[in-house]
């Protein structure tokens, strides 16, 4: 019997062949395609949807774009009740201002860290910011009725938050302290103006009056101008500075021959004395045991300030808790003119620079 297939055979096998391919690419090619249409039935559901909210919206363009344009006055009108970061300068200034005003006194003023306490989810890096300040008074009962008056009057955004008050049978007077929250609207990089100090690239001695001109501006409103616009400076520097702890001169200095300096890692006492009147003043210092002038320090020496007299104390942040630089100073005005002191640059949470003694006409800013 013969095995091998018939012409015949082979194209019926081959016709076979190819309807069953044909049918198989039918099959599932169809469900591929019924697939493809459910997925786009569903597509043409969702954006028929969203095509008749757009149109919705459309039609209440105008409304949303008053709404919107509203609430960005709204917005920039509650951001304006608040300041843009908190500045130490001109909190200072406000309150020395108060002490002035209300005839009561200030022995003690702290600032804390700031805190952020909200951060805005549609505003990229702007954070709410609480900063607090505790203030150390003495007075007299109507002056500190006024001082609380005045605390509270300073803006919308300052609290008391804490106040402790006991009375001094002996002077008659009472002391306390006083706990103030202030909030302001702040970026990263928001701290308020912040002064600059304007010497050259190079520049080592700020005593030399090359590089500093006294008392060019007489208008003490801020402080900030004595940072370059002084006639005494004292300048406190870390433990581990290249130059000495505490260095104590006038303006026109160049060659420093009227400047003291200390370099011990301790506190030391700094006693500043201006006198005279009608345009004939003296100035003498003491920083240790030295004192300038050497001789006849009592009488001090000739000394010529601008419209305004001015101290500037140029201190800095401690570099570790075992940095104990700091001056103790006593400041005496005897002359017909105020001295305005501005101390720049000390540290926030351990101050090198303390006016344990004040006499005569005397501001001070920080």
């Amino acid at each position: 019997m013969s095995m091998e297939i018939s012409e015949k055979d082979k194209n019926i096998i081959y016709v076979a062949a190819i309807i069953i391919i044909l049918l198989a690419a039918f099959v599932f090619g169809f469900k591929n395609f019924s697939d493809q249409k459910e997925a786009y039935k569903q597509q043409t559901k969702e954006y028929n949807q969203q095509y008749s909210e757009l149109i919705e919206l459309q039609k209440n363009r105008t409304e949303y774009q008053n709404l919107t344009e509203q609430y960005k006055v709204d917005r920039e009108a509650i951001l304006a009740d608040y300041e843009d970061g908190f500045n130490q300068e001109n909190f200072i200034k406000t309150i020395s201002d108060i002490e002035t005003e209300d005839s009561i006194w200030i022995d003690q003023m702290e600032f804390n860290d700031s805190t952020i306490v909200y951060t805005f989810t549609s505003e990229e890096n702007l954070s709410g910011v609480e900063n607090v300040v505790k203030l150390a008074f003495e007075g007299g009962y109507e002056e500190f009725k006024l001082l609380v008056a005045s605390i509270l009057d300073i803006n919308s955004k300052t609290a008391i938050s804490q106040l402790r008050v006991k009375y001094k049978e002996d002077t008659q007077t009472l002391e306390g302290e006083m706990e103030l929250k202030h909030y302001s609207v702040a970026g990263p990089l928001s701290s308020g103006p912040i002064p600059k100090i304007d010497l050259p690239v190079g520049v080592t001695n700020i005593f030399d009056s090359n590089v500093v001109t006294s008392n060019t501006q007489t208008n003490a409103n801020a402080g900030s101008y004595i940072l370059s616009d002084y006639d005494i400076c004292a300048v406190i520097s870390p433990d581990d500075a290249t130059i000495d702890s505490v260095i104590v001169g006038t303006t026109n200095d160049a060659k420093a021959k009227d400047s003291l300096s200390y370099d011990k890692n301790d506190t030391v006492e700094l006693t500043i004395t201006v006198d005279g009147k009608d345009g004939k003043y003296t100035v003498s210092y003491k920083l240790g045991q030295e004192t300038y002038p050497a001789k006849n320090y009592e009488k001090g020496v000739s000394f010529k300030p601008g419209e305004t007299l001015d101290l500037l104390i140029l201190s800095s942040a401690r570099n570790s808790d075992k940095d104990k630089v700091a001056v103790k100073a006593n400041l005496i005005n005897k002359s017909d003119m105020k001295l305005n002191v501005l101390v720049s640059g000390d540290d926030a949470s351990s101050p090198r620079f303390t006016a344990v003694t004040r006499e005569g006409d005397i501001t001070i800013y920080r």
